[in-house]
C-alpha cells in the first residue's frame, strides 16, 4: 500500500466529499478500514481480463465511511500496482438523475472521460465528450435503443483503454430504486458477461434487489459491512490524523483524556464521520470537558442533520420523530399509537426509511414484532438535544448521568462552569442544564441554580424555562442554604441548654468530622427540639474531635479551620471553588494544610484550581530525603483526598524504597491496584508483602481477605486471612463484614453469619451502605422480604440523586447476585420499579432483569448507549452469581437461569 510522503494541512481534510481530495491525501488520511480495503483489492486483483466479475456491495450507515472507502479504492487502483490492468470510474455520490439504463451508461461514459482528464489524456476525454453529444436524449418509448447505443459506446471506449473498468457507485440503492425491473434484468445480464466491468457499490442498507429470491440481482454481490468503530479504532484514527496533519497538540490532548473518547463513542456510536468532526474540534478549539465537545459536535452537524431531516416527507418526519423520541427500539404498532397514523400507512414509510439508511431493523428478544431504531445514533442525540420535548429529554438525562457516573465525574463541574459564564442560554443549553444538573455535586448544582435564577430575574422566557426544567419555582443559593442550616441548628436548641444556640450552631458547623459523616445534616433534619442529652452528646463529640485535631495537627490549625467552616467560607465540603479559595488564603504551614487535606473529599480535591493545587504540593510534598512514613502519608493524601492516582503510586514507591518493611505503604499500593488499576494480581502481591512485614497489625490480612472474597475460587484463602483477626483476639468491623458474607453466602452457615452481624450493630458501621445491604440480605435469607425492602430503601433513597457510588459498586453487584441466587430477583425488580430505580439506575436495573430471565441477549432490546453499561454490569453480576454454591440457595431459579448455571 502507498503511504503519505509529506505532511498535510488541515484544510486538505474534507468531511463530506472525500472524492474532492487528491489521491495522496486520501491515502495518507485513511487509517482504520485497512483490512477491509486489502480484502476488496485482493478480490479485484484476482480478476482476469475475461473472467466473470465478482461484484461487491459495501453496506454501512450514514457516516460510516462508504464514500471514503470507495475513494480509497479508486486511489489505490490508480497506483502503478493496478493502473495497467484496471481503470476506476468514480460517480457522483447521489445518482438522482438515473431513472433509466441509458442514463446509467451515459454516466459511465462521463466518468470514463473524467478518468482520462485526471491522467492528462485530454484527447481521449474530448473523444468521449464527442460521443456523448452524438447520443442525444431520447423519449422513454425509445429507451431500449438508446440504452443499447450508450452501452456500446461505453464498452468501446473502455476497450480502447486496454483496461478493465471498475465502477465505484455510491448509494447504489438509488440506481436500483429508479430502474424499472426489466432494465435491472438487462443490467444483470451485462454484469454476468465475461470481461464485463466490475461493480463495487455502496448502500446504507441491504438491497432488496439482491436479497429477495427471484429479484434481478439475487445473490450477485459479495457483501461487506462497515461496522462502527471500536474505542481503540476511534483513538487510532484521531492519532493517525494528528500525525498526518502534524498536530502534536491534538495527539497530546487525545492521550491526556482517554476517557473522553470512551464517553463520546457511547454518544456517537463509533461513527467515523463524527470522529473526523471531533478531530476538527480538537484541532480548532479543545473544549474544557466532554460535554463541551458534545455541544460543539452538535453545532457542527446541525446544518447537515437539518438538511437530512428536511429531505424526508412530512409523514416520514412524523414517524422519524417518534422513533427518535422513543430512543429505544420501537415497534410499528407502538409508532402507530404514538403518531395516530394507521399501521398500514406506517409500514411502507418504515420500509422507505430503512432503504435510505435512516432507520434500521433490530430483533427484539422475546417478541415476534420487529423493532426500529434511528441508524445514526448521534442523529438521535442531536434530535433530543435540539428538538426533543421536555418529557423525552428524560432519556438523555438518565443516560448522561449513568455514563458520567461510570467514567469521568470531574467533567460535570467543568461543563457547569462553561454554562455559568454564558450571558444567554440557547434552547440546547437549557436541555443540557436539565441533563447535567442531577450529575453535579451539591455546590456546583447550587452555583448553577444561582446563575439560572439570576438570568430569570430579568428574562421572563428564562424564568419559564427554569421552572420547566426543574419543576419548581424557588431556588436557593449555597450561601442561603448554609444560612438556613445555621438557623435550623440555632432553633433546635432547647431553653436552658448548657450552650447558647449561637455556640451550638457554630460548634457543629465547625466540626469537620460531623460534616464529613453527614451527622450535622442528620441533626438538622430533626422535626422537634433536641433533648438536653442530644445537645450534650453533639457538643461533646465536637469538642472531642477538636482536641484530637489539636493533638494531631496544632491548636492554631484546628481553630483557623473550624472558624472557616463555621462562618460558611466552605459552604459544602464538595465545593472545590470554596476549597481552592481556602487553600490560597490559609496560613502557609504544614499543620493547617495537612488538616485541611485530611478533610478534603476526593471529588473536590481532583477539581481544585491549579494555583491552589500547586500550593498544596508546595506545602505538603515531602523532601526527597524525608522519612518513609512522610512519603507514605503523602501517597495517602494524593489518592484519598486529591484523587491523583499516578502521583500517589509514585509516592508509595518512594516510601518503600526508603523502607521496604513499611506495611502501610504496601497496603496503599495494594489499594491502588485493587480499586483504581483493577489489577487483583498486583494488589495481592502488595498485600502479601504487607502481611510479610506485619507483626501485630491485622490490617493487611483483612485487606487481602476482602479482596480474595470477590475472586473465583479464592474464598477459602479469604476465610483464612480474615479469621486471623479473631485468632489474634481483635474484633474488626471490616473483617466482620467479610466473615458475614463468607458464612452466609458461601458456607451456608446463616447462624454464624447472624452472630457475626450482631457485633456490627455495636460498631461505627451501623448506618453505612454495607450494613444496610447486608442486613437486607440476611432478611432475604430469612424470607422476611418486608424488612429486606426497608433496608434497601434506605440505600436507594440515599443515592437516588447521584447514582451508585463507585466505592461501594462491588457491594451492590455482589448483593444483586445473592438476591438472584436466592430466587427473589423478580421481587427485587418490582421493589426497584416502585422506587423509580428502573430509571435512575437504568443499566443496573436492565442487567438484573436480563440476569433474572437468564438471557443476556435481552439487553439488545434497549438503546445501544444504555446497553453497553448494562452488559458490563450483567457480566459482573453473572461472574459473582457463578461463584455462589448451590447449598446457599433458598428458592429455585427460573429454568433459563438454572440452565445457564450448569455451564
Amino acid at each position: 500500500m502507498s503511504t503519505p510522503a509529506t505532511k498535510l494541512s488541515l484544510s486538505q481534510l474534507t468531511l463530506h466529499n472525500p472524492s474532492r481530495m487528491k489521491d495522496a491525501e486520501i491515502i495518507a488520511t485513511f487509517a482504520v478500514r485497512q483490512r477491509l480495503l486489502d480484502n476488496v483489492l485482493a478480490d479485484i486483483a484476482a480478476e482476469k481480463p475475461r473472467s466473470r466479475a465478482l461484484h461487491q456491495l459495501i453496506i454501512g450507515r450514514r457516516g460510516m465511511g462508504k464514500s471514503t472507502l470507495l475513494a480509497r479504492i479508486a486511489a489505490e487502483l490508480r497506483t502503478d500496482a493496478y493502473s495497467s490492468r484496471f481503470i476506476p470510474l468514480v460517480f457522483a455520490e447521489e445518482q438522482y438523475s438515473v431513472d433509466r439504463l441509458s442514463k446509467f451508461w451515459l454516466n459511465c461514459l462521463d466518468s470514463l472521460a473524467d478518468a482520462h482528464e485526471r491522467t492528462g489524456d485530454k484527447a481521449a476525454a474530448d473523444a468521449i465528450d464527442t460521443t456523448i453529444r452524438s447520443l442525444p436524449p431520447t423519449p422513454a418509448s425509445q429507451e431500449e435503443e438508446a440504452a443499447k447505443a450508450a452501452l456500446e459506446a461505453f464498452l468501446k471506449a473502455a476497450e480502447n483503454t486496454g483496461r478493465r473498468p471498475v465502477l465505484l457507485v455510491d448509494n447504489l440503492q438509488l440506481v436500483f430504486e429508479r430502474l424499472p425491473k426489466a432494465q435491472q434484468h438487462v443490467l444483470r445480464e451485462l454484469l454476468m458477461r465475461p470481461g464485463c466491468p466490475i461493480l463495487i457499490g455502496a448502500s446504507p442498507s441491504a438491497l432488496p434487489e439482491s436479497q429477495d429470491y427471484g429479484a434481478p440481482f439475487y445473490d450477485q454481490f459479495k457483501v461487506r459491512y462497515l461496522e462502527r468503530l471500536s474505542e481503540d479504532e476511534m483513538r487510532q484514527l484521531m492519532l493517525h490524523l494528528a500525525e498526518v496533519f502534524h498536530r502534536p497538540d491534538v495527539r497530546d490532548r487525545v492521550l491526556a483524556h482517554p476517557r473522553r473518547i470512551t464517553v463520546l463513542r457511547q454518544l456517537t456510536g463509533g461513527n467515523p464521520r463524527t470522529t473526523v468532526t471531533l478531530f476538527f474540534l480538537y484541532a480548532e478549539d479543545f473544549a474544557p470537558g466532554v460535554f463541551g465537545d458534545l455541544q460543539n459536535l452538535l453545532d457542527r452537524v446541525t446544518p447537515l442533520y437539518k438538511a437530512l431531516f428536511e429531505e424526508l416527507s412530512v409523514q416520514q418526519q412524523v414517524i422519524a420523530s417518534a422513533i427518535a423520541n422513543h430512543w429505544d427500539p420501537v415497534t410499528a404498532r407502538q409508532l402507530s399509537e404514538d403518531t395516530g397514523l394507521p399501521i398500514t400507512g406506517i409500514s411502507p414509510q418504515l420500509d422507505r426509511l430503512e432503504r435510505i439508511g435512516f432507520i434500521e431493523k433490530v430483533s427484539l428478544r422475546g417478541q415476534s414484532a420487529t423493532g426500529f431504531l434511528i441508524t445514526e445514533r448521534f442523529f438521535n442525540v442531536w434530535f433530543l438535544m435540539r428538538l426533543g420535548s421536555r418529557r423525552n429529554r428524560q432519556a438523555v438525562e438518565y443516560l448522561t448521568r449513568l455514563i458520567e457516573t461510570v467514567w469521568d465525574e470531574h467533567e460535570r463541574a467543568r461543563m457547569a462552569q462553561s454554562l455559568l459564564v454564558k450571558e444567554e442560554l440557547q434552547s440546547g443549553d437549557w436541555l443540557l442544564v436539565q441533563a447535567l444538573h442531577p450529575l453535579l455535586d451539591s455546590a456546583t448544582a447550587d452555583d448553577l441554580r444561582r446563575r439560572l435564577e439570576l438570568l430569570s430575574t430579568s428574562d421572563a422566557e428564562a424564568r419559564r424555562k427554569l421552572e420547566e426544567a426543574f419543576d419548581f419555582v424557588g431556588l436557593h443559593p449555597a450561601t442561603l442554604a448554609f444560612a438556613d442550616m445555621r438557623k435550623t441548628l440555632h432553633d433546635l436548641v432547647p431553653d436552658h441548654a448548657p450552650v447558647t444556640p449561637e455556640e451550638f450552631s457554630s460548634l457543629l458547623l465547625g466540626d469537620r468530622r460531623s460534616l464529613r459523616k453527614g451527622q450535622v445534616q442528620q441533626i438538622a433534619s430533626s422535626t422537634t427540639n433536641l433533648t438536653m442529652e442530644q445537645v450534650d452528646a453533639a457538643v461533646k463529640a465536637a469538642e472531642y474531635g477538636r482536641k484530637i485535631d489539636e493533638f494531631l495537627f496544632s491548636e492554631e490549625a484546628s481553630i483557623w479551620f473550624a472558624e472557616r467552616l463555621a462562618s460558611g467560607q466552605i459552604r459544602l465540603l464538595q465545593n472545590a471553588e470554596d476549597w481552592s479559595r481556602a487553600f490560597l488564603q490559609a496560613p502557609k504551614d504544614y499543620a493547617t494544610f495537612a488538616l485541611m487535606a485530611d478533610t478534603l473529599p476526593p471529588e473536590a480535591g481532583r477539581r481544585l484550581m491549579h494555583p491552589a493545587l500547586e500550593r498544596v504540593f508546595e506545602v505538603l510534598e515531602p523532601a526527597r530525603n524525608a522519612s518513609s512514613g512522610a512519603w507514605r502519608q503523602w501517597g495517602k493524601t494524593l489518592s484519598e483526598n486529591l484523587g491523583l492516582i499516578n502521583e500517589s503510586q509514585s509516592a508509595y514507591q518512594v516510601a518503600i524504597e526508603i523502607d521496604p518493611t513499611n506495611v502501610e505503604a504496601w497496603i496503599g499500593l495494594g489499594d491502588l491496584s485493587r480499586w483504581h488499576r483493577r489489577d487483583p494480581a498486583a494488589a495481592e502481591c502488595a498485600y502479601n508483602e504487607a502481611c510479610k512485614h506485619s507483626r501485630h497489625d491485622n490490617k493487611p490480612f483483612i485487606k487481602l481477605g476482602l479482596m480474595l472474597l470477590d475472586l473465583p475460587g479464592r474464598q477459602p484463602d479469604a476465610l483464612k486471612a480474615l479469621n486471623r483477626t479473631f485468632i489474634e483476639g481483635e474484633v474488626n468491623a471490616d473483617a466482620l463484614f467479610g466473615l458475614v458474607i463468607l458464612s452466609r453466602d458461601y458456607l451456608g452457615d446463616l447462624t454464624e453469619a447472624k452472630k457475626r452481624f450482631e457485633h456490627l450493630q455495636r460498631t461505627r458501621f451501623g448506618e453505612t451502605d454495607s450494613y444496610q445491604i447486608n442486613k437486607g440480605l440476611i432478611d432475604a435469607y430469612d424470607a422476611n422480604w418486608g424488612n429486606a425492602c426497608d433496608a434497601w430503601s434506605t440505600v436507594i433513597q440515599r443515592h437516588g440523586r447521584q447514582g451508585i457510588p463507585p466505592e461501594t459498586m462491588h457491594e451492590w453487584l455482589r448483593a444483586t447476585a445473592v438476591l438472584v441466587h436466592l430466587g427473589v430477583g423478580g421481587e427485587f425488580l418490582t421493589f426497584l420499579k416502585h422506587w423509580e430505580a428502573h430509571q435512575k439506575f437504568r443499566p443496573w436495573y436492565e442487567a438484573i432483569a436480563a440476569i433474572q430471565a437468564g438471557d443476556r441477549l435481552l439487553l439488545q432490546n434497549i438503546a445501544p448507549e444504555v446497553r453497553e453499561t448494562a452488559e458490563k454490569l450483567y457480566d459482573e453480576i453473572d461472574r459473582r452469581l457463578q461463584m455462589l454454591p448451590e447449598k446457599t440457595r433458598r428458592r429455585p431459579l427460573a429454568a433459563a437461569a438454572t440452565k445457564k448455571r450448569k455451564k
